[in-house]
């Protein structure tokens, strides 16, 4: 009966999420040029400089251009790929594939014999799961959540097992994972400072809890004499070597600090402040992390020395992820689902525990099934979906479609993603949302025009703009709407086009 209840309320919480991955999923206007660079990708090889904007080639006569590197070119690659099999309703569920697999069916399949309780594990994934589903998008990202708790999981194998031909093997398998993640999205970075945990697991329970070896985990029980910590070392050098086996090589490394530090308003990119209570789609996150912090500060006197070692490393290395950046919440609560039901094992009375040889694979059905619902019966997918703040341009695009523009145009940013991936043929881009190709420079001169800032007559020469495609809000368009030497094209509540009158 307890087993019936809990797969009937995991069922629910999964499906409520996959239904909510249909409606949010496509939200970002990003994927339209992921998908675009993705079938570039799969008919041309990896393009060595911009294929859609204009002012990238502008840029780089000017020798002010950023370095061009594609630095996620698998998931581009695999979305295409995707999109070819099975169209928008096939990206939704590889979203929602990704997430239930991530936070409810590997957690289980890894807690399975740690008595630990199933559906306590597959409850805490569901919730954990609704608590990130406003970063679930089809963008890189989401592979990187799967890859993050693999890794975990490995790393956590590392530190349990007793044997060192197998831990070598899991060392080996951790560095391709890196040299497989580098390839996907820039989030690899974190596999190297996960690679660092069984280094620091043992250095705390030696050093700080005087710990006995035994004490340590199942793998720094060995004698003393075994080579365990040339082997813990080895783990995040091969980790950084791995991340080298990616078409750009070191020069990824390079230019990581200006996709990480780059000073454009991001909403994402920000970190967490008090204002933030307040917004309900966190509402779960704070919620889910408090009851982890309480559960581990109240379990510190129950377990052994070598586990509150793990435990507190774990803890710290969740809290830096979510302190960090909203974006990375959704790492940090990937460590809540492993961690959270251990400490839940060890805190509450000893009752029966409910185990199942099938629960691990049943949120990914239920995620499934609550995407087909939505997209099938309540809304088809569309790309981007309407979201708060955007409405997509769809018939400002159609417009463009039939009527090619000539010369440079001016564009908004997520416009841009929808003219790279809808129109046909090809109109180069002013911007789009890849702010650290384009870089601060010419985001600020973006705003310097469209919201008619110091000189900005003079930008829009220096870039010989013969036609602007922007929201109707914009200062810029009601400047020029006022100016006889331009005409409006189109007008609706979501775009407005612009020509010099000359055309």
């Amino acid at each position: 009966m307890r087993l019936a209840i809990t797969i009937l309320v995991a069922f629910l919480l999964c499906f409520w999420v996959g239904g909510m991955n249909s409606l949010s999923a496509l939200r970002d206007a990003a994927t339209c040029w992921l998908l675009a660079l993705g079938k570039i990708i799969a008919e041309q090889g990896l393009p060595t400089t911009d294929p859609f904007s204009y002012t990238y080639f502008f840029m780089t006569q000017q020798g002010i251009a950023e370095p061009y590197v594609v630095h996620q070119w698998l998931s581009e690659l695999f979305f295409y790929w995707t999109y070819q099999t099975g169209g928008l309703g096939a990206l939704i569920l590889l979203v929602s594939i990704i997430t239930a697999s991530t936070f409810v069916a590997l957690p289980s399949w890894f807690l399975r014999n740690d008595k630990v309780d199933a559906g306590t594990v597959v409850l805490i994934g569901s919730v954990a799961q609704l608590a990130c589903a406003f970063q679930f998008f089809a963008r890189p990202e989401i592979f990187s959540y799967l890859l993050f708790a693999v890794a975990l999981h490995v790393v956590l194998l590392i530190i349990e097992t007793t044997a060192t031909k197998s831990r070598l093997i899991l060392i080996a398998t951790y560095a391709a994972l890196t040299a497989l993640w580098c390839n996907l999205h820039t989030s690899f970075v974190l596999a190297i400072a996960l690679a660092l945990v069984p280094f620091l697991h043992l250095g705390m329970c030696r050093a700080v809890y005087k710990a006995r070896p035994v004490e340590c985990g199942a793998a720094f029980g060995a004698k003393v004499s075994e080579p365990i910590l040339p082997q813990l070392i080895a783990l995040p050098v091969l980790a950084v070597l791995a991340s080298l086996c990616n078409p750009a090589g070191f020069k990824l490394w390079t230019y990581l600090p200006k996709l990480f530090f780059l000073n454009i308003a991001v909403n994402e990119s920000r970190s967490l402040n008090i204002f933030d209570l307040g917004r309900i789609e966190l509402l779960p996150f704070f919620a889910l992390f408090v009851i982890y912090l309480v559960c581990f500060v109240k379990s510190l006197s129950k377990f052994e020395n070598g586990a509150i070692g793990l435990r507190a490393i774990l803890a710290c290395l969740a809290m830096v992820l979510v302190c960090a950046r909203i974006r990375l919440i959704v790492y940090g609560l990937i460590i809540v689902v492993f961690e959270l039901p251990q400490m839940l094992a060890v805190l509450l009375k000893p009752q029966p525990k409910v185990q199942s040889n099938f629960i691990h694979y049943f949120a990914i059905i239920a995620g499934i099934a609550g995407s087909l619902f939505v997209s099938w019966r309540l809304q088809p997918p569309q790309l981007p979906q309407n979201m708060p703040g955007f409405a997509p341009p769809f018939a400002a695009i159609n417009y463009l479609n039939a009527n090619p523009q000539p010369g440079p145009g001016l564009n908004e940013p997520r416009f841009g993603d929808m003219m790279i991936w809808y129109l046909k043929p090809p109109v180069p881009v002013f911007i789009d949302t890849r702010c650290d190709m384009y870089g601060e420079r010419l985001f600020k001169q973006y705003a310097v025009m469209t919201n008619c800032g110091e000189c900005w007559q003079k930008s829009l020469q220096d870039f010989s703009i013969e036609w602007v495609f922007l929201p109707p809000d914009r200062p810029l368009i009601k400047a020029l709407s006022a100016d006889p030497a331009w005409k409006t094209a189109f007008k609706d509540e979501t775009a407005v086009i612009l020509v010099k009158s000359s055309h």
